[in-house]
């Protein structure tokens, strides 16, 4: 059975208050735009460590399969000329001999990603595959499409074993619409008349789609349980809705006043959050717009009440609210503090990074093959038991607890307090990294910790991506 194996969610801890956004630009607050909050990504997140997070979580079930294959996609991938899908690879410790390739240009590439991915597997060159989405966006600031928008990445595992839901059709629309668009000389996305490219093209489109994908099942709109789509906002999407004849089949929650429209992670985060509460044989519909339309009819299984019953954490999780809009235009770099500019640009190096890149990417130690102790980074000397170059890779855990940690105010950051901790990993070794997307105020020892892959530095034009810490329960 070819289909969905997996999924999972990750959105990012901080919210911003559409309120709060209203209040620095002298906006009153109320319905439709000003209710509601929006997902912002941590000053060390972007798009590539929020598809990372999201990976490493739909392949962490002990039962799990690694991927013949990793498809990113995103239209905010840090990088034009650095394959980001091949980065998140070697986080999640996946061989070299798999396909990669990154999906973009499109607010729908995460549906042509899982679209791509599902004929790889149907075509035979790979079992299965992995297909992350993420987005971090950026409105200029004041713009009504600044409170709108949200960060979030979903990641779905594809192929052949016991799917929790098969696609029973799709079907695709390719047309050059003027809704949205961002130039690569361009910070912030750009549109123009957004009440014309709602009904004529995102209604539209979206409507084509739907009706194609139904009339090539040869399924009615009655034997469809319920219908995905994302929305830039809510009275697009009502419109859209109603303009269906079958409203009911939109109760899906959008996600617009918990998280914001997160762009291509859209809907594969609405699908997953829809899974979630699927019962065997629903007729699930996932609507995609961008450029055109995809439209996928899925079948959910009855392998979805098993699935269900896993431990696994909540999807969306609670937000924690930021101190003030002028903290979001720190985290996203739009603003410029003393305590981010560092006074003597960072250590790079290529090579480094090319020698050391299964330690810090795929977080590996190494284990002395005599007393069995674990260490991090690698060392030719065991301090235990002093025997000398008698070591093999040790593939460490992304679990642990905080032995001890420090308050640096003189880090360079948006923060004024960065967290310094040593954590003992579960399984062994010990790791120095900073802490992330907490209190340092309320850090103790001996709390449980999970490491996290985020943007440790930047430095001759590319991010520099290693482990962080941060409370299990976030």
């Amino acid at each position: 059975m070819i289909g969905i194996l997996d999924y999972a969610a990750y959105v990012p801890i901080h919210r911003l208050t559409r309120a709060e956004i209203g209040r620095a630009w002298g906006r009153p607050s109320g319905p439709p735009h000003g209710d509601g909050q929006r997902a912002v990504a941590n000053f060390d997140e972007d798009s590539l460590t929020l598809a990372a997070e999201a990976s490493l979580r739909c392949l962490g079930q002990p039962e799990g399969q690694r991927p013949d294959g990793l498809y990113f996609a995103s239209t905010t991938a840090p990088d034009h000329e650095r394959q980001a899908a091949t980065v998140i690879a070697a986080a999640a410790d996946l061989p070299r001999e798999i396909r990669t390739a990154d999906f973009a240009g499109s607010l729908r590439a995460g549906t042509s990603a899982l679209l791509a991915a599902l004929d790889a597997v149907k075509g035979g060159p790979a079992w299965s595959i992995l297909v992350a989405a993420a987005d971090c966006r950026l409105a200029e600031p004041g713009q009504m499409a600044e409170a709108l928008m949200g960060d979030g990445a979903a990641a779905f595992l594809v192929g052949e074993g016991e799917a929790l839901a098969t696609v029973e059709a799709a079907y695709s629309i390719a047309e050059e619409f003027p809704g949205t668009w961002r130039q690569s000389r361009n910070l912030y996305i750009q549109s123009d008349d957004e009440k014309f490219a709602s009904t004529y093209g995102y209604q539209r489109i979206s409507l084509e789609a739907m009706r194609g994908v139904l009339d090539k099942a040869k399924v009615s709109p009655e034997q469809v349980s319920k219908v995905v789509c994302p929305a830039p906002d809510l009275p697009s999407y009502t419109a859209l809705a109603k303009a269906s004849g079958i409203p009911l089949l939109f109760l899906q929650d959008p996600l617009l006043f918990s998280v914001g429209f997160t762009g291509v992670a859209a809907p594969l985060l609405l699908l997953a959050t829809c899974l979630e509460k699927a019962e065997p044989g629903q007729l699930i519909m996932v609507l995609s717009y961008g450029c055109g339309a995809d439209a996928l009819l899925l079948s959910v299984t009855d392998n979805i009440e098993a699935h269900r019953l896993r431990a696994r954490r909540s999807l969306i999780g609670h937000g924690r609210p930021l101190p003030s809009y002028q903290t979001y235009l720190k985290y996203r770099g739009l603003v410029k503090s003393q305590h981010s500019v560092w006074e003597v640009e960072p250590f790079s190096s290529l090579t480094m990074m090319w020698r050391e890149r299964k330690q810090n990417l795929g977080l590996y130690g190494v284990k002395c093959t005599k007393c069995g102790a674990v260490f991090f980074p690698a060392r030719r000397v065991c301090p235990r038991c002093e025997t000398k170059d008698a070591f093999e890779p040790h593939k460490l855990s992304r679990r642990g607890r905080l032995v001890t940690f420090s308050k640096d105010r003189l880090y360079p950051g948006p923060e004024p307090l960065t967290a310094m901790a040593v954590v003992d990993l579960d399984g062994g070794g010990r790791l120095f990294t900073q802490m992330a997307d907490s209190d340092p105020e309320t850090l103790r020892v001996g709390m449980e910790v999970e490491l996290t892959l985020r943007i440790f530095h930047e430095s001759k034009g590319y991010a520099h991506y290693f482990w962080k810490a941060k409370p299990s329960h976030l």
